[in-house]
């Protein structure tokens, strides 16, 4: 079980400012495996979808601000992965982290937000 939130505030500013202000909390279940295909590796990977319960997401242009109704099923989906190598008390290695979310209904607008993060780390075990 999981319980993801999320708050997104963006200011774009044209002719006219507009303002987009998204909040919303998720609740679902994932899964993770780490394998060791041999002594010396690990690979991770893991996955946790999330349905939005609570969302309060507005547009503002100017003085106008647009309310943007929730629309099931709205989602955030959380990816995780690594790769780890030790040899003696050295450890190297590289992990990744996905989000996606979806907000919003395609027939009125939706908006789709992807993040990639990837990470390197060597380290030592004393």
């Amino acid at each position: 079980m999981a319980a993801s939130a999320q708050g997104q505030h963006a200011t774009l500013d044209w002719e006219q400012e507009m303002q987009l202000k998204m909040t919303n909390i998720s609740l679902g279940a994932g899964y993770g495996y780490n394998y060791v295909p041999s002594q010396d590796w690990l690979l991770h990977v893991s996955a946790l979808p999330t349905f939005i319960v609570y969302s309060n997401t507005s547009m503002t242009f100017g003085d106008d601000n647009v309310p943007l109704h929730y629309h099931f099923p709205e989602a955030i989906i959380t990816g995780r992965g690594a790769v780890v190598r030790q040899w003696g008390n050295k450890f190297i290695g590289m992990s990744m982290l996905f989000n996606f979310t979806n907000i919003g209904h395609k027939e009125s607008l939706a908006i789709h937000n992807i993040k990639w993060r990837v990470q390197s780390f060597f380290g030592l075990r004393l």
